[in-house]
């Protein structure tokens, strides 16, 4: 059985797919395949598609495996899309790139194979960190998990291989999450969870992540940097995470969040959701109230405070009552 499938999901993006496809048809010793789906989209692309996936099949020949969903004015969406990958790969651990970013370590997939294979059990989780750009510019400070070890400071130095072996409280100190470019999950793990939620738009991958590090065994932390992530264009309507309005995200992460709060196993993760919530909420708040909707400002502190009371939030929503009753 292959040891990694690499999950990669594209719309009308054949330019920078192309990048990341090579990226993966880079890795140097690693037993891989490649599952590529195309999520309908624009005919004006297919030609620039073609060729990429011409490179891919003559890389890998039948470890490179596509499939085209059809056509739809949106898509179908990235979780839909990354679920039919994930239901055609043959791997015993999946892996994921978006088409708009890349790998930058050539030797992630052989280093990623030898920390597992070293494991005297199963590893369900491998972690890696990886760099945000904008418009060109190193985004610091790093986010995701580059904060993990000095946020979890009981954590053993890095081995050999650069892995730190975690748990579900050192994952929750980061003030990050891993993004799915640099996760590599046991499929056992993926099916076990359901997948990514196709229902969600935005916010799908931190669904997942949660999801995941609940029901985990062995964890394994890459502290290296493997990828790259192309932060989106603020104004372009191409990326799910730039094209829903800000209060509209807003309302996706609580939709998350109270989920979490609610049916994680983990109270840890309960206790974080909860908390993670209540800042969203008073937020929300805030920003209801610098646009002049007092009304929602007042709905939103309410449903923070009911989550955990606090003074300063207790004298808000208070102060947001009087307003909304005038």
């Amino acid at each position: 059985m292959t040891q990694f499938s690499i999950l990669l999901p594209t719309r009308n993006r054949p330019d920078s797919f192309r990048v990341a496809l090579r990226s993966v048809l880079m890795q140097h010793d690693a037993d891989f395949d490649i599952v590529a789906v195309q999520d309908g989209g624009d005919a004006a692309h297919e030609p620039a598609y073609q060729q990429a996936f011409a490179e891919a099949e003559q890389a890998l020949g039948k470890r490179f495996q596509l499939h085209r969903l059809a056509h739809r004015a949106r898509g179908h969406g990235h979780p839909f899309a990354l679920n039919t990958a994930a239901s055609l790969a043959l791997g015993t651990y999946l892996g994921f790139l978006d088409d708009d970013d890349c790998w930058t370590d050539d030797r992630h997939l052989n280093r990623a194979a030898a920390a597992i294979n070293a494991q005297a059990q199963p590893v369900d989780l491998y972690l890696a960190n990886q760099e945000a750009w904008r418009d060109g510019t190193l985004v610091l400070p790093h986010i995701w998990l580059a904060d993990l070890t000095s946020a979890a400071p009981a954590l053993l130095l890095p081995d050999a291989l650069g892995c730190i072996a975690v748990t579900l409280p050192d994952l929750l100190a980061a003030s990050g999450f891993c993004h799915l470019n640099t996760t590599l999950i046991r499929r056992t793990l993926f099916d076990a969870i359901g997948g990514a939620d196709e229902a969600l738009r935005y916010e799908f991958d931190r669904d997942l992540y949660f999801r995941a590090i609940d029901q985990a065994g062995l964890m394994l932390h890459q502290t290296g940097f493997v990828a790259r992530h192309n932060v989106p264009d603020a104004i372009s309507a191409t990326s799910a995470s730039t094209a829903v309005r800000t209060r509209e995200k807003r309302l996706w992460q609580i939709f998350i969040l109270e989920r979490l709060a609610g049916a994680a196993r983990a109270p840890e993760l309960r206790r974080h959701a909860a908390t993670q919530a209540r800042y969203t909420l008073a937020r929300m708040a805030e920003e209801a109230e610098a646009a002049g909707d007092v009304v929602s400002a007042f709905r939103h502190a309410r449903q923070a405070l009911a989550l955990r009371p606090a003074p300063g939030l207790l004298r808000r929503t208070l102060r947001l009552a009087g307003s909304a009753l005038r």
